[in-house]
């Protein structure tokens, strides 16, 4: 299989690509916008969402704000699996999808990521 892990994706995919991830630019092509044949960066509801093909599915970097999930999963082709999320932090727009991903699909974050996520703090 694949063997991923937070830094070299971050390293890797956010930085060379930080220029491309403005809202404007996603927002001039429909929410969606192609950085390689393997990266893509989606509006995850006013964040950006960063789907990356690694072998037999998607790693996604952050899950998008509360109900962009639909959007974001039909912005990769086909029966897409994301197999992997990477929270950045645990602010509701990079992990409001998270309960959304089947059972078995692997959340990486912060320890702090998953304390706010298991809180009540949510309900604002």
């Amino acid at each position: 299989g694949v063997s991923l892990n937070r830094r070299d994706v971050l390293k890797g995919a956010l930085g060379p690509c930080a220029a491309w991830m403005s809202a404007g630019a996603l927002n001039a092509q429909g929410g969606v916008r192609r950085l390689t044949h393997q990266m893509t960066v989606v509006d995850g509801g006013g964040s950006n969402v960063l789907a990356f093909a690694a072998g037999d599915g998607f790693v996604l970097v952050d899950s998008g704000a509360p109900k962009s999930f639909d959007k974001i999963m039909a912005s990769l082709p086909g029966n897409a699996r994301v197999h992997t999320v990477f929270n950045t932090h645990h602010h509701l727009d990079q992990t409001g999808n998270n309960e959304l991903f089947p059972k078995g699909t692997r959340i990486i974050a912060h320890k702090r990521t998953l304390e706010w996520m298991s809180a009540d703090q949510r309900a604002g």
